[in-house]
């Protein structure tokens, strides 16, 4: 309502103890520190300002499994009052809508001082929705604003701001009557003296090799254009991200100590106190491994021992008699390693001290051969290769063009040398005829490891080519019909057809089933006899055709003889087939039937017929032939695999002593002394008479002379 009579409405937030957050999530050090129960004073309570916000996980019965209160009102939006109900239609849901909504648009400034930071002050709220919030008032403030930025997102910018007053503890008259407080209160008021711009650094946080600062900045003015920061000597300048909340990272440091400076500068060139901070990159922890006995573990400090008296007897307070015993821990972990100092053991490094164990293989990455193979077509690009992984745990390998990501095909994945495959759609990848692209490989391995190889020349996406054919068929005439065996390529590999001019003009269209292979076959089927020439044009799928070419062939029958019926027998390793044949240009026009598998052997006979192969087979073999005939004409059939037969066992024949024969179980003993063959019955004798025994069938064993 003061808006509409053009009064305009600020509100400064100075520093509360607490905020009413605007959902269920709060920053995860917070979240971590209290679900660990660190109370509020404790010194270790450092988890800092954060920028991430989790939940806090709910138990079976849909309720936070600690601090089930934390985003009640006044620290949330849950369980509202009378009072606060009335921003809706009276229900909690409602209300939320409108006060996130109304919230959303007030001119806010949240105000707290640089030194505001004291935990044990008594009017500040330190209970567990409190601590959830942040360890104290100014940390509080700094991550509220983080909460509504995230909430809300980039439309509060200019709208909802940060101030940090320079110098001031909780103080409401030091943060009221500071410069930066009385800019913000009536910043209608222009003194015409011109501000620098303040910055103030609130947390650093250092990894292995890097370190990333975080903090504010200010400027009276309104003017404030970027915070720089800089390591004298490494970094010199760097533009960090944000302003008003900004921060820096520092990439790849050696280990060491290092002295950094952050300054704040308006788009007038003014520029603040120049902020320095200290900060050391620690040396990288390597694992150590040390195998000796533990005696010698003992001495150099890697374990400990303890001595107790075990086996006393005991009067009251007075024991006597029992037995030393020392046992043996390692110091840092505390594990048992016995009571025999003389026993090797391997120990390893670890943060505490020493544990059992070896040190962990630090993961090799996989690496890339770079002499790919590819095919380059119209459609797509075909491209292999292999990547050599030492720890045999490659996962995956992509192939990028453009837009487009797919995997690929792997091969020989448990071996050193892993093989890909793969393919990309040029219209999925967006590459249009004619444009140039680049393509990339990326190989990973089960442990996150990766190596990326981009190919450093650009390629064009080809016009469609035209299939190939550069010699006629070969052509295999039966009967009325004239077998084509076609060599044709496409480079594009999306052959589509053959069409066949034949010379009675006519055209016959003969379909490709397999565009990726190079070699066809085609059927001219009902010719009649005599001599023919026709010509032959492959097409693609895109209508694009080969130079046509001409061949000819002669059609001498229009009959094909044919194998009417057959029957296989086998005598020990011989193969024998009878049947008879039949030619509609006579009997007497077969010239032969013939039997073959890795050889051939020509049958007597011909309408009537007897093949015989003698070693055919090997005993308890299964074996299939084809039979084939053909007229005197050059007309012929085949009839593959139309034999199979099994070659039967050779009969099992064994020499040995009665004894040997009955502990094997082809011969059972009688009386007690004498033996017999087990299925025949037929006597052997004594059990050191020497005895050869056939299986005539299964479990049957006969006496024989000999096994010769």
């Amino acid at each position: 309502m003061l808006e509409d009579r053009g009064v305009k409405v600020r509100y400064i937030v100075a520093a509360p103890s607490t905020y009413i957050y605007m959902d269920n999530k709060r920053p995860n050090t917070a979240v971590d520190a209290v679900a660990e129960g660190i109370d509020n004073n404790s010194d270790i309570l450092d988890y800092g300002v954060s920028n991430n916000f989790i939940e806090i996980p709910n138990d079976e019965n849909d309720k936070p499994i600690f601090c089930s209160t934390y985003n009640n009102y006044k620290h949330g939006l849950k369980d509202l009052n009378e009072y606060m109900l009335r921003a809706g239609d009276g229900t909690n849901e409602s209300a939320e809508v409108s006060i996130k909504a109304n919230y959303k648009e007030r001119n806010t400034i949240y105000m707290v001082g640089e030194l505001d930071d004291m935990r044990e002050a008594s009017q500040l709220e330190n209970g567990c929705e409190a601590n959830l919030q942040g360890r104290h008032r100014k940390e509080r403030s700094l991550n509220y604003m983080n909460h509504i930025a995230k909430v809300f997102g980039e439309d509060i910018a200019g709208i909802h701001e940060q101030v940090i007053i320079p110098g001031v503890r909780h103080n409401g008259p030091d943060q009221f009557q500071s410069e930066l407080g009385r800019t913000y209160m009536f910043p209608h008021l222009d003194d015409g003296i011109e501000y620098a711009p303040t910055i103030v650094i609130e947390d650093v946080d250092a990894g292995e090799d890097s370190i990333t600062i975080y903090g504010t900045a200010n400027d009276k003015d309104g003017n404030l254009q970027e915070v720089q920061a800089s390591i004298p000597g490494y970094h010199n300048g760097i533009v960090c991200n944000g302003t008003t909340n900004w921060s820096c990272t520092f990439p790849t440091l050696e280990p060491g100590d290092y002295v950094a400076n952050a300054v704040a500068i308006d788009d007038l060139g003014n520029t603040s106190e120049v902020k320095e901070f200290e900060f050391t990159i620690e040396e990288p922890r390597v694992c150590e491994e040390f195998t000796d006995t533990i005696a010698n573990h003992e001495a150099a400090g890697r374990a400990y021992s303890e001595t107790t008296i075990e086996g006393q007897t005991c009067w009251g307070t007075f024991c006597y008699g029992g037995t030393e015993v020392t046992t043996w821990y390692v110091t840092g972990s505390g594990e048992n390693l016995g009571q025999d100092s003389s026993v090797t053991v391997t120990l390893k490094t670890e943060d505490t001290g020493y544990a059992t164990g070896e040190c962990p293989v630090e993961p090799t990455p996989p690496k890339l051969h770079t002499g790919y193979g590819f095919i380059l077509q119209h459609y797509g690009m075909m491209l292999s290769g292999y990547v050599l992984d030492p720890d045999h745990d490659i996962d995956r390998v992509l192939f990028q063009i453009g837009s487009a990501t797919t995997s690929c095909e792997l091969s020989n994945l448990e071996e050193y040398q892993v093989n890909f495959s793969c393919y990309i759609d040029f219209e999925e990848a967006g590459v249009a005829v004619g444009e140039e692209f680049t393509h990339t490989v990326t190989a990973y391995d089960k442990a996150g490891l990766s190596d990326t190889y981009t190919y450093p020349y650009t390629r064009i996406r080809p016009e469609n080519s035209a299939p190939e054919m550069n010699h006629a068929p070969s052509i295999r005439t039966s009967g009325s019909t004239a077998e084509l065996y076609i060599t044709a390529y496409d480079k594009d590999q999306n052959l589509e057809k053959f069409l066949i001019f034949t010379d009675n003009e006519e055209i016959v269209e003969c379909q490709v089933t397999d565009p990726t292979s190079s070699s066809h076959t085609c059927l001219l089927e009902g010719q009649t006899m005599g001599e023919h020439t026709a010509g032959i044009q492959a097409v693609d799928s895109l209508g694009a055709t080969s130079d046509a070419v001409s061949f000819s062939y002669t059609i001498t029958s229009e009959h094909i003889p044919t194998i009417d019926s057959w029957e296989a027998s086998v005598n020990g390793t011989t193969l024998i087939v009878t049947g008879t044949a039949s030619d509609g240009d006579g009997n007497d026009d077969i010239e032969v039937v013939r039997l073959s598998a890795f050889a051939a052997v020509d049958c007597v006979g011909t309408a009537n017929f007897t093949c015989t192969w003698p070693n055919a087979g090997q005993p308890g073999e299964t074996k299939s032939f084809a039979l084939h005939i053909r007229d005197k004409k050059g007309n012929e059939r085949d009839y593959w695999t139309a034999v199979t037969v099994t070659f039967p066992e050779e009969p099992t024949c064994v020499t040995a002593t009665n004894t040997e024969h009955g502990d094997a179980g082809r011969a059972s003993l009688q009386y007690n002394i004498l033996y017999y063959a087990v299925g025949s019955n037929d006597y052997l004798g004594m059990g050191s008479d020497i005895s050869s025994l056939q299986e005539t069938s299964q479990g049957i064993w006969s006496k024989v002379s000999s096994c010769e």
